[in-house]
């Protein structure tokens, strides 16, 4: 582009400080403070043989996602070398499911999954690769703009349009959230993601970090653990009733324990004279997680206001596990 420079004189003066104040603008609102919104869902996005997880982080002022993440769960053989179950597929939570497999987070099986994919689909392009393409276009857009796109650059998933549809239902689910996080600077907020040990053994932690620097701006924690199928009112994870549930062991269902807090809490109730519930647990440890840095919650915190669980440390150094060892 030819440009054109005037020498001398006030004409100089004057274009060097609009050039200046233009500077100074656009620095300004590239650091925007403001408040962040967190939302994650559950859902069946691919098939009928994983239960898919999404979660979103927005702007609180007009719901632009600022970052997207994604992962499925799916059974896997385990007769495979180098496949990695979920936390505790070892011990007692790997009792939950049929001797020939393992519960595992596609996105930490990359390379076996992806061969999967090269295998019966001639798939060119990872698993984690497509989601991270799908993670990236989601980000920026508003949920309404996520409605009915089938194709992605650099996504060559046949599922596409449904992994965006739950990336826009976590993002509704933050919106409508009532809890909103001040920040710093919007667009340095980024989601991290990490399976974790952090009660016994039978059962694996979820957790999703907003993280704004090495300071946890939002966490979501849940756990997911194998329920007797005759309970009344157990809800599986999507596609228990499908072909991913054909997995479990005889009379047994996986489930969130956030979304079956009332029969989780009886639980503890009956067995440890506890008082309150389990969602409530989660919540005050959220709530204390929020602003502190990675360093003060992985050096171990004994109590939290609110919070009754034996394993309180433990939740809050995977919160701070999942910050720095994201998948």
């Amino acid at each position: 582009m030819k440009r054109t420079f005037v020498k001398g004189g006030l004409l100089a003066f004057f274009t060097a400080m609009l050039l200046f104040v233009s500077c100074q603008g656009k620095k300004a609102t590239d650091s925007a403070s403001g408040s962040v919104k967190l939302g994650v869902v559950y859902g069946a996005a691919h098939g009928v043989n994983c239960f898919s997880v999404a979660a979103a982080v927005v702007d609180a002022s007009d719901g632009t996602i600022l970052d997207a993440f994604l992962d499925e769960y799916q059974y896997l053989d385990t007769r495979v070398m180098g496949v990695d179950g979920v936390p505790n597929s070892a011990s007692n939570f790997g009792l939950g499911n049929i001797e020939t497999v393992v519960l595992g987070s596609k996105k930490h099986n990359t390379d076996y999954y992806s061969s999967l994919m090269t295998e019966h689909a001639g798939a060119t392009v990872t698993i984690d690769a497509n989601y991270a393409a799908l993670e990236a276009y989601a980000a920026g857009k508003k949920s309404g703009a996520l409605a009915d796109v089938d194709a992605v650059s650099g996504a060559t998933l046949a599922d596409t349009a449904n992994y965006l549809k739950l990336i826009a239902e976590a993002a509704d689910v933050a919106m409508a959230s009532e809890n909103s996080y001040v920040v710093s600077n919007v667009a340095d907020v980024k989601l991290t993601s990490a399976d974790y040990s952090a009660h016994g053994n039978q059962c694996f932690a979820f957790i999703v970090d907003a993280v704004e620097g090495d300071k946890i701006v939002a966490t979501y924690i849940d756990e997911f653990q194998y329920f007797d199928i005759a309970v009344d009112g157990i809800i599986g994870v999507p596609n228990s009733d499908a072909g991913f549930g054909q997995n479990y062991a005889m009379g047994k269902i996986l489930g969130s324990k956030k979304q079956n807090s009332e029969y989780y809490s009886s639980l503890m109730k009956d067995h440890a004279g506890s008082t309150v519930s389990l969602d409530a647990n989660y919540a005050a440890l959220e709530a204390y997680a929020v602003g502190k840095t990675v360093a003060e919650l992985d050096k171990g915190v004994d109590t939290v206001s609110g919070a009754t669980l034996a394993d309180t440390p433990n939740y809050l150094k995977g919160v701070a596990y999942a910050a720095i060892h994201s998948k």
